[in-house]
């Protein structure tokens, strides 16, 4: 349980630190 609860914890700052270098990307534009 513990492992599975790591991976979604990597997962889920994985898909938070993508949605931050889209906005970034977006507001430099």
């Amino acid at each position: 349980h513990t492992c599975l609860h790591l991976a979604s914890i990597h997962g889920y700052l994985g898909i938070v630190e993508l949605l931050v270098s889209l906005g970034a990307m977006s507001m430099l534009r």
